[in-house]
């Protein structure tokens, strides 16, 4: 199946273009019943020149560079950068006549929380990008559409997978998602350095002493005690092989912790941190470094470790199960309409003209 990037979302595409700067040709044809403008298959074309750079190894790729560069996509193919623009832009504009029509279908309207918001989102944009979306010859009404966009697929999702939806997600179906898909467990997180006092040095030996402590504890949890039950004494021996004074109470409070990392998030603690705690099976305990510090990172399963009304004040669930799978639907539903695009009015277009942020 073919993934849609998220810049999909981010980046959707209108239908219209007042106060754009390109006149002609003012439309590039049709999908379905969705007429695309000239900004809207400019817009569509950026956010896929933005996602082929995300993909080229040389990050001092010049867009003319990276479009004549191979790429290898996520799902594992490899092309033309020229190619996977062409690829992505026709799929960012399926996308976007595949949501217009199942807003159409059940008559998704905008509230006039979502209106201002649109408002706010299009100023915020123009004041700090305008000039560059200029240069791309993408227009405020373009942006604005965009944003509207984006409020009408959350809507639509909204009505299928809310809570009061077509077909809501189950707290049974959330549950099951993060257990296979989150990374989760309880961590005592102990000290490699000295942050009380840069200037104390802290050896190696004093770095291997810690390590031993670390490794201990990780053998004993693994061997059946609680991790809890060690926690205090393993963190007051490591600060004192550091050489920092150590509170039970509060000391203990910011290095004994539980976390929920979901896929999106892990690659923020490095490829490092990433690998081993996904080669950790759940139940198990290991030692891992990160940083200046070692954590005894103790694996269980996701929906144990947090209640899901503490993960869902921090993330939409059901977006993250459903979101891509949805995203995909709406884009298959677009290649299967009519397609009217006028490949001449589009090749007026060059990706080679696109400029990027700075």
């Amino acid at each position: 199946m073919k993934k849609i990037a998220s810049a999909v979302l981010a980046c959707t595409m209108a239908a219209s273009l007042a106060g754009c700067t390109i006149t002609s040709p003012e439309s590039v044809g049709s999908i379905g019943d969705t007429t695309f403008s000239a900004g809207s298959y400019l817009l569509a074309q950026y956010s896929a020149v933005n996602q082929l750079m995300d993909l080229v190894d040389d990050s001092s790729a010049t867009v003319k560079q990276a479009l004549k560069t191979d790429v290898t996509t996520d799902e594992g193919e490899t092309m033309p950068g020229s190619e996977f623009v062409a690829q992505k832009t026709l799929e960012n504009l399926e996308y976007s006549a595949g949501l217009d029509a199942a807003l159409t279908a059940r008559s998704i309207q905008l509230t006039d929380d979502q209106l201002s918001q649109i408002d706010s989102l299009t100023q915020q944009t123009m004041q700090n990008y305008g000039d560059l979306y200029a240069e791309n010859g993408i227009g405020e009404a373009t942006i604005r559409d965009a944003y509207r966009r984006n409020q009408a697929y959350s809507s639509l999702f909204e009505a299928i997978y809310g809570a009061d939806g077509e077909t809501p997600v189950t707290d049974e179906e959330k549950k099951s998602w993060l257990n296979d898909n989150a990374v989760a467990g309880d961590v005592l997180v102990l000290p490699l350095t000295n942050t009380d006092d840069t200037d104390h040095e802290v050896t190696d030996d004093d770095k291997d002493a810690v390590k031993a402590l670390a490794q201990e504890a990780a053998d004993k949890v693994n061997g059946g005690e609680a991790l809890d039950e060690l926690a205090d004494d393993t963190l007051s021996a490591a600060f004192k092989v550091v050489g920092m004074d150590y509170d039970s109470e509060s000391d203990l409070a910011a290095n004994r912790n539980s976390v929920v990392i979901m896929p999106s998030e892990l690659s923020y603690y490095g490829s490092d941190f990433e690998n081993a705690v996904k080669d950790l099976e759940v139940g198990k305990t290991a030692v891992i470094e990160r940083g200046n510090t070692l954590w005894v990172f103790s694996r269980r399963p996701a929906s144990e470790v947090k209640d899901l009304s503490e993960l869902e004040a921090n993330y939409d669930l059901a977006r993250l199960i459903k979101g891509e799978d949805f995203t995909q639907e709406l884009t298959d539903a677009g290649a299967a309409m009519e397609n009217h695009l006028d490949q001449g009015a589009m090749n007026a277009y060059k990706a080679s003209k696109v400029k990027l942020s700075k």
